[in-house]
């Protein structure tokens, strides 16, 4: 499940992004809707934000999104760990 990060700017997303049938995983990504048109990716999987199936899983679902909302016109990411995979 992604995570979101602004409590001013909820994310009106699909269902897939809410909902799971499996028990809830810790989100490696979070989500922060910083306007309608501009989103932010953070990836957060420590120690060193390796991407995994749960991770590839939870950026699909970011994706998905993005290409549904036709508003987003800018998305930056960032990685909470210092270092990235």
């Amino acid at each position: 499940m992604v995570a979101e990060e602004n409590p001013t700017a909820t994310m009106s997303a699909p269902n897939k992004l809410t909902q799971m049938d499996a028990p809830a995983a810790p989100a490696q990504i979070r989500l922060a809707r910083r306007s309608p048109a501009y989103w932010r990716v953070t990836i957060d999987n420590p120690p060193i934000n390796v991407m995994g199936p749960v991770m590839i899983k939870q950026f699909q679902e970011v994706i998905v999104a993005l290409e549904a909302d036709e508003q987003v016109r800018v998305v930056s990411s960032t990685a909470q760990s210092k270092i990235t995979s």
